[in-house]
């Protein structure tokens, strides 16, 4: 004999009905859809591949004094090689820099400097990380860091050479083409700007970053 039940008699079947559906549905399903994969450190396994190395420079040239720190990038893409090592991903380093124009008292023998250029170095570790599950090997840049150095400099009246001071308190002129490329090549910037005129110069290769001018 057929009913019919009150409104809120209905409403709880069939929040019922739908509740055991819902239960025996849950029930059935495979045991291995409901788990879900943990991915712990032990999954993976480290390799150094080079270790406190430089990675790459990057020049810039300020033309006043900044008024606050700013932000300056080295950046690195998928594919390019770094020490010898291609690196999986992109990535990105940043330093903050108060940039300063040339000063009185940054001086190139007895002769003031009339521009700056900052050539930034990232060091650090690449290392090649492997997912011991899929076997898939990710190399990539840790612990790494730039530093910097700001060099005053004088540009000839041809605009072809510039003269400067390197790190050892040696005057040298040289080309501007190199000059510029002394900034952000690693396989020049020791021996240009860092090392004496008569140690010769570097054979490695690097990854050379673009030259910024503020």
């Amino acid at each position: 004999m057929a009913r019919i039940l009150p409104r809120h008699t209905t409403i709880l079947y069939n929040l019922l009905l739908v509740g055991t559906i819902l239960v025996t549905g849950f029930n059935q399903l495979p045991k291995n859809a409901m788990k879900t994969e943990k991915i712990s450190a032990k999954d993976f396994s480290y390799e150094v591949l080079t270790q406190d190395a430089a990675l790459c420079a990057y020049g810039h040239i300020a033309t006043h004094d900044s008024s606050a720190f700013e932000k300056t990038q080295i950046i690195l893409d998928a594919d390019d090689r770094v020490a010898g090592y291609s690196l999986t991903n992109a990535q990105s380093f940043t330093k903050y820099v108060k940039y300063t124009g040339a000063h009185k008292n940054d001086l190139i023998g007895s002769q003031v400097a009339s521009k700056v250029a900052y050539s930034f170095l990232l060091t650090g570790d690449v290392i090649a990380v492997t997912n011991k599950k899929t076997n898939q090997v990710v190399r990539k840049i840790d612990n790494a860091r730039i530093t910097y150095l700001r060099i005053p400099y004088i540009v000839s009246e041809d605009g072809n050479s510039v003269t400067f001071m390197n790190q050892v308190k040696e005057k040298r002129t040289v080309s501007y083409s190199v000059f510029k490329d002394a900034l952000s090549n690693l396989s020049i910037r020791t021996s240009i700007l860092i090392r004496r005129s008569s140690e010769g110069i570097d054979k490695k290769s690097s990854v050379t970053s673009r030259l910024s001018e503020e």
